[in-house]
């Protein structure tokens, strides 16, 4: 399964449209962003 979301990243990344990675902080904001159609999602370090 691992790489298989490997792929699908990678294919956004070539995408005829830009990739936009949203930096989110906690799992609530992640469900959020998923439910709002966000294609892939960007972590911040909680140190």
């Amino acid at each position: 399964m691992q790489a298989e979301h490997f792929s699908t990243f990678k294919q956004l990344h070539h995408a005829d449209s830009p990739l936009v990675l949203v930096n989110i902080w906690d799992a609530g904001g992640a469900v959020l962003l998923q439910a709002a159609g966000a294609k892939a999602l960007a972590t911040g370090s909680a140190i």
